[in-house]
């Protein structure tokens, strides 16, 4: 059966405890639909010194966060289209500073762990491009992150298992992913347009789409192309009923 979209998002504009300002694609209001993940955040700025100011020490609770984005972090310096993978557990103090560029890129993800991870476990994985898969087809580029794809398998989080996937459709071509049944798929559309689901349902750039059940996940590239990052994960039993299960 074929995933079909059950929310679409354009999110709204956030400030967090830095200040900084963000765009929150899925958050408090999703849980249900989005379980096991809690939150998405985008960062699109041009305002690059405002962002090295503000993105100080802070703390995390609760969660495993993935940061595609180049920040320098514990010590370590992680490239464009690049990650870092955190495990926040009973809580983890986190800073993120970056290079002086021209424009500024990034998004974090939260997701959900279980209760019996989230004391005393905290754990920081730099995800670099060495580590990343790449399957280059006529369709286009699928970038594995976390999970697998066909034959080729990256890194899991050894708490929650995650498929992370960045994926380049050339102009007018399909791509159709065998999923796991009872994963939730959420997607972030960065470049072009396209459609998705049965349906083949139109979505835009900047719009984020949450997939209910089935085994494979379709999407169809528009004239332009389309780039888009996949998230896959199993749903929590217990999403929406702790409200203090993550810390920013």
């Amino acid at each position: 059966m074929i995933k079909s979209i059950i929310k679409f998002s354009k999110g709204h504009k956030i400030w967090d405890r830095a200040g900084s300002e963000l765009t929150r694609m899925i958050g408090h209001d999703d849980i249900k639909e989005a379980n096991p993940f809690i939150s998405l955040n985008v960062l699109d700025s041009t305002n690059q010194f405002k962002h090295i100011k503000e993105f100080s020490i802070h703390p995390h609770q609760g969660i495993e966060c993935d940061f595609p984005c180049p920040p320098f972090n514990n010590g370590e310096k992680i490239s464009a289209e690049e990650s870092q993978w955190l495990t926040a557990g009973n809580g983890i103090l986190n800073v993120e500073m970056s290079e002086e560029r021209n424009k500024l890129f990034g998004m974090q993800l939260w997701v959900e762990l279980s209760e019996q991870n989230k004391a005393p476990l905290q754990d920081c994985l730099c995800i670099t491009n060495e580590i990343n898969g790449n399957v280059k087809q006529n369709r286009g580029t699928v970038k594995i992150i976390t999970g697998n794809f066909g034959k080729i398998k990256r890194i899991d989080s050894e708490y929650i298992k995650t498929l992370i996937m960045d994926i380049k459709l050339n102009p007018q071509k399909q791509l159709s992913i065998p999923v796991e049944e009872k994963y939730t798929i959420l997607i972030y559309i960065l470049e072009g347009n396209g459609f998705f689901g049965p349906g083949m349902r139109k979505a835009d750039k900047k719009t984020a789409l949450i997939f209910g059940k089935g085994d494979k996940f379709i999407a169809s590239s528009g004239p332009m192309g389309l780039r888009f990052v996949l998230y896959g994960g199993l749903p929590s039993n217990k999403a929406g009923k702790n409200k203090k299960t993550h810390k920013l």
